[in-house]
């Protein structure tokens, strides 16, 4: 793993907003994100119910996982957001969005310290995983349906391939195209090639920011039928074109 993954892999951030503000997630986060509330309120709504967040509130939302979000204050509502992708989790369980009930102390002043730095190093990181197995021991799970199994399967396939096709994705999974279709549309709202565009689309930005690597390399080298297709599938994703991207990020 290059630099350049590993310090895009985590997002360390103060969020403030205007009150009232709303956000809908439909296709949830690219990544696991541990925040807390310190000043006003906010909801968090998705298929099982409403998780009210009060300040001071440690609150956890697990990746690609659609929710809405309200968020209320007298003017402005603040967070501190610590997003990351590498998150070791049971086979069979997955953690739940969730509020997370009676952390100590120590988690408060972690999160205190991560947001002071306000950037990603190894000493934020490490306050992260230390973060982490504090809370962890309190956090709830639940068992993953066949179908969350089944598309946590085919993610990983299409994170651990740079070429790879649909019925490709469906035969590792040892299912029908039919079936992975629909369990895809079940529980992400979203067809396995709208995911598939997003994953390759992230393995361009990475290389996009860390190499000279040409448009026609990169596309043919993530299996676009064509630099054309590869531009477009970036800038729907993106809202921006890959040699724009790469020129506002300084290769």
């Amino acid at each position: 793993m290059n630099n350049t993954i590993f310090y895009k892999s985590f997002y360390f951030s103060t969020q403030t907003r205007k009150s009232p503000h709303y956000n809908n997630a439909k296709s949830g986060n690219q990544c696991h994100f541990i925040a807390q509330m310190k000043k006003g309120n906010a909801k968090l709504v998705d298929k099982n119910g409403t998780i009210n967040i009060n300040e001071g509130d440690i609150f956890y939302i697990p990746p690609s996982h659609p929710y809405q979000s309200y968020w209320v204050g007298d003017s402005v509502t603040v967070h501190y957001s610590f997003g990351f992708k590498y998150f070791p989790t049971p086979k069979d369980d997955s953690y739940t969005i969730q509020v997370i009930k009676n952390p100590p102390q120590t988690a408060h002043k972690i999160f205190d310290e991560i947001a002071s730095l306000n950037t990603v190093n190894l000493h934020s990181v490490s306050l992260l995983y230390q973060l982490l197995d504090i809370l962890l021991p309190l956090m709830q799970t639940t068992p993953k349906s066949k179908a969350e199994i089944i598309v946590e399967s085919a993610e990983k396939f299409m994170s651990d391939n740079l070429n790879f096709s649909i019925p490709d994705v469906a035969k590792y999974c040892s299912v029908s195209e039919s079936v992975l279709y629909s369990v895809f549309k079940k529980v992400k709202g979203e067809t396995p090639v709208d995911v598939k565009h997003k994953i390759l689309v992230d393995k361009a930005i990475n290389i996009l920011s860390s190499t000279d690597y040409t448009i026609e390399y990169i596309s043919q080298e993530l299996g676009f039928s064509s630099a054309t297709y590869f531009r477009k599938i970036f800038t729907e994703v993106t809202g921006k074109r890959p040699k724009d991207y790469r020129t506002y990020h300084g290769f």
